[in-house]
């Protein structure tokens, strides 16, 4: 068990981040804030505490802070040893309040913080707390407060069998085994397993024909990031521009924002179910593992991932994979910058004897390196005798690092820079620099308006739209979905004719109307000869 405490990057109108708090709890991963906010230069990062003679705008002070940071930390020691010692089991919803409750009543034996607790689950019979597995793989929601409060551990699995809740009392089973059944209970739960199958069967096939009704229909959005990340930002604007369109209120859209490529993703998404969101997305990479777990542990809730490879070979009917042909669109900025780079060398302002383009990139991967290639192939289509230097992050998001990176291009002789990274920090170093700029998924001329050229980026509002028609209509969504510049999924942002070459913009138009009727592709293997 650990707690630890951090900055959210978010800050207030007072320039304060709230301090987040985040600990283990009997193999729980529980997260919260404060409700405290402090400016990132009072906060002792390897301390983890505020820094002596501090204060926020609400006038609390630093020994204020820090003494609420520590009684927090003891708390939860406290809770966790009094629930080990009588072998009791809280949800994370259950522990967030036991842990307030303690604070605000300034409880202090273990003893009195347990008999708070007891207090409370009995008083809040309908509290939602996390799923729990049973023998015939399905997950309920369930109280727990004890090994053998009220039954045994045996009654409970026939009860939670036949009537799927049983009583008040659950035991999630990978905390507490029951002992071997004899013959005939054994045989029950076969038959019953059976049993329930078929009717989880039948019932998702009533549901799929039926539809959600549209006043019903919930979606819930995980991202990796929140609005200071590029990426993450242009999946708010897709669901909130498709939620527009569809007409559905704020509380039919839950955003889940910071949520790590971690057993995080998984937890926060049996919180969406728990919601009450049928369809559940998450935007990054590495979420995808999380992601299958969670639609294993809900049948019959859809879990629709974006950039993930697994869903064709997991073979499960609500796990799905969606992307964009991005590449149509960095071929398009890429003519972009290739138009551009003819102006600075018929101005004969190269910096080398020909063009080169810098590429800032996160990761070695399929899609980053298609990225950059097709960026390449559009820049050379214009400007034959273009060359590149791509520079690697490691990272999604690492403002610093992608920034130090542009940097260490344009020092390299680079004339123009593009990027597959999610931060201002390419953008920047470009501005800062005065070297023209395509970014990636949204415009940055606010910040740099005198080098931003163009952008592309994959809207992803014709998804939001086509996921929830699916469910309304009571229809399957696509195992694999890829959306392109025909079907409005690719677009690119408006040029910044400030920056660009004259022409850009004609041209691009012209392309464009070429891949929507088909007669352009970027990686034409049979044009090229590579297919006989």
């Amino acid at each position: 068990m650990s707690v630890s405490f951090t900055l959210e990057k978010r800050t207030n109108l007072h320039d304060e981040s709230p301090i987040r708090i985040s600990w283990s709890f009997m193999g729980e991963r529980v997260q919260s804030t404060l409700g405290v906010s402090i400016k990132k230069e009072d906060w002792n990062e390897k301390s983890r505490l505020v820094k002596a003679d501090a204060h926020n705008h609400n006038g609390q002070n630093a020994d204020e802070i820090n003494f609420l940071i520590k009684r927090i930390s003891t708390v939860v020691m406290d809770v966790e040893l009094a629930c080990i010692e009588n072998q009791y089991i809280l949800g994370k919803d259950m522990m967030k309040q036991v842990i307030s409750d303690a604070l605000s009543k300034d409880i202090a034996r273990p003893e009195d913080i347990l008999e708070r607790c007891l207090q409370g689950l009995k008083s809040l019979p309908e509290i939602k707390t996390r799923y729990y597995k049973d023998l015939a793989g399905r997950y309920y929601k369930f109280l727990c407060e004890a090994r053998n409060f009220y039954i045994s551990v045996d009654k409970f699995y026939i009860l939670q069998e036949l009537f799927g809740r049983g009583e008040r009392v659950a035991v999630p089973t990978d905390k507490f085994k029951p002992q071997k059944e004899r013959g005939g209970l054994e045989h029950m739960k076969k038959i019953l397993a059976l049993v329930l199958v078929l009717a989880l069967c039948l019932t998702a096939a009533a549901s799929l024909a039926d539809g959600v009704a549209k006043e019903d229909i919930k979606l819930g959005v995980i991202l990796l990031h929140d609005e200071d990340s590029t990426y993450d930002n242009n999946f708010i604007i897709g669901v909130k521009d498709a939620a527009a369109k569809l007409g559905l209120s704020d509380d039919q859209v839950i955003i889940k924002r910071n949520i790590p490529e971690s057993n995080d993703c998984y937890e926060a998404a049996l919180d969406l179910a728990d919601e009450g969101c049928q369809i559940i997305f998450a935007d990054s990479f590495g979420h995808e593992t999380f992601m299958i777990e969670a639609a294993k542990a809900l049948p019959e809730v859809d879990f629709c991932h974006a950039t993930g490879t697994m869903a064709h070979t997991e073979n499960l009917a609500n796990y799905h994979n969606a992307f964009a042909a991005i590449y149509e669109g960095r071929y398009l900025a890429g003519v972009a910058a290739g138009l551009k780079l003819n102006e600075i060398k018929e101005a004969g302002n190269l910096k080398g004897e020909v063009p080169m383009m810098g590429y800032v990139g996160a990761f070695t991967y399929a899609e980053v390196v298609s990225g950059y290639t097709s960026f390449y192939l559009g820049a050379k289509s214009v400007c034959p005798d273009v060359i590149m230097k791509v520079q690697f992050t490691g990272s999604w998001y690492d403002e610093k690092g992608e920034k130090e990176a542009a940097e260490n291009l344009i020092a390299a002789g680079a004339d123009l820079l593009s990027q597959h990274a999610d931060s201002m920090g390419a953008p920047t170093a470009c501005e800062n620099a005065g070297i023209p700029d395509v970014s990636y998924n949204g415009s940055t001329v606010d910040s740099c308006p005198n080098t931003f050229i163009v952008a592309s980026r994959i809207d992803w509002a014709p998804y939001f739209e086509y996921i929830v028609k699916q469910k309304t209509d009571g229809k399957a969504i696509d195992t694999d979905w890829t959306g392109t510049i025909a079907t409005g999924s690719v677009v690119l942002t408006d040029v910044n004719t400030a920056a660009a070459a004259e022409g850009t913009v004609e041209k691009i138009a012209e392309l464009k109307a070429a891949f929507v009727a088909g007669e352009l592709n970027v990686f034409d293997t049979a044009t090229e000869g590579f297919i006989t």
